[in-house]
C-alpha cells in the first residue's frame, strides 16, 4: 500500500462519516515500535494534531498482508477522528472503539491480525489475555505473563486489570 492509496483511503473513509482530514499524512522511516501513529502537539493548554504517520518499513514490505495494512490505516484514522470529536487524545478508550466500529476497523488494541478469526485463533500462539476487572473487556493478548502491566489501569473503565490463561 503506497502513500497515495493511504491518503485516498483516509479521505474516503473520513468523508463517509462527514469528516475532513486537515493534517499531513506521511510515511516515516524512523518508526520502529509502531506500525502507524497520530502525532499530537501542545500549544499552551491546547492539544492539536500534527499529522498521521505510517511505518515505511512495514508498508513497503510486500510480505505483509494488504488487509492488515488497510486495518492499520483505519486504526490510525479512528485515533484522529476520535480526537476531532472533542479535542482530546483517546488512546484505546470507548470513544476510540466506537469510532473503530463506525469505520469497520477491528484492530482496536495493540496487536495486528488479518481478521477477527486470526485474533481468536492466531498463527502466533497467545497464552494470556489482559482483561478489565470492571467491564470484562479483553484489552490485549500476550505470549508471556507480564506482571508489570498489572500496575497500570485499563483505558476503558480506568480499573485494575487481570490476566486469563488461554487454552
Amino acid at each position: 500500500m503506497e502513500l497515495k492509496e493511504i491518503q485516498q483511503t483516509i479521505e474516503r473513509k473520513a468523508g463517509e462519516l462527514g469528516y475532513t482530514v486537515d493534517v499531513p499524512i506521511r510515511m516515516n522511516g524512523r518508526i520502529s515500535r509502531a506500525l502507524g501513529r497520530v502525532c499530537f502537539g501542545c500549544a499552551g493548554s491546547k492539544i492539536y494534531c500534527k499529522g498521521i504517520e505510517f511505518s515505511t518499513k512495514y508498508f513497503e514490505n510486500n510480505k505483509n498482508s494488504e488487509n492488515t495494512k488497510y486495518q492499520i490505516v483505519l486504526h490510525e484514522l479512528a485515533h484522529y477522528l476520535a480526537f476531532k470529536t472533542d479535542g482530546y487524545e483517546h488512546a484505546h478508550d470507548a470513544v476510540f472503539r466506537e469510532m473503530c466500529d463506525k469505520l469497520g476497523c477491528y484492530l482496536t488494541g495493540e496487536y495486528a491480525a488479518d481478521s477477527e478469526e486470526e485474533i481468536r485463533n492466531p498463527v502466533v500462539k497467545y497464552n494470556y489475555e489482559l482483561v478489565c476487572n470492571k467491564c470484562g473487556r479483553r484489552l490485549r493478548y500476550y505470549k508471556r505473563y507480564t506482571p508489570s502491566v498489572l500496575n497500570k489501569i485499563s483505558g476503558c473503565c480506568h480499573a485494575k486489570m487481570h490476566f486469563n490463561a488461554l487454552d
